[in-house]
């Protein structure tokens, strides 16, 4: 039986967390990943960009839509916690 790594539980339903906004926002995970690392910015008034490495121009061209995600407050706090009970190497 496989051993599981401690945290994972609180990793898979981050992971779920963040698929659920996404799904509210007709956005990928990662849309919704990039939203939130540029809100922020938007807040203060300071331009945050993110340049996620892909090499797919389709990907490039998706990445550019995470602006289009307009996450609420409540979303934006709640994506700001997901990572308080994920523990464990990344790798």
């Amino acid at each position: 039986m496989r051993a599981w790594p401690p945290g994972w539980q609180n990793a898979c339903a981050a992971i779920d967390t963040v698929r659920s906004i996404a799904e509210a926002h007709d956005a990928t995970p990662a849309q919704v990943s990039l939203a939130w690392v540029i809100a922020p910015g938007d807040r203060l008034g300071i331009p945050v960009v993110p340049i996620p490495g892909t090499k797919r121009a389709a990907r490039v061209e998706e990445n550019a839509r995470a602006t289009d995600a307009a996450l609420s407050t409540t979303e934006l706090a709640c994506l700001g916690t997901l990572a308080d009970g994920v523990v464990g190497a990344r790798y």
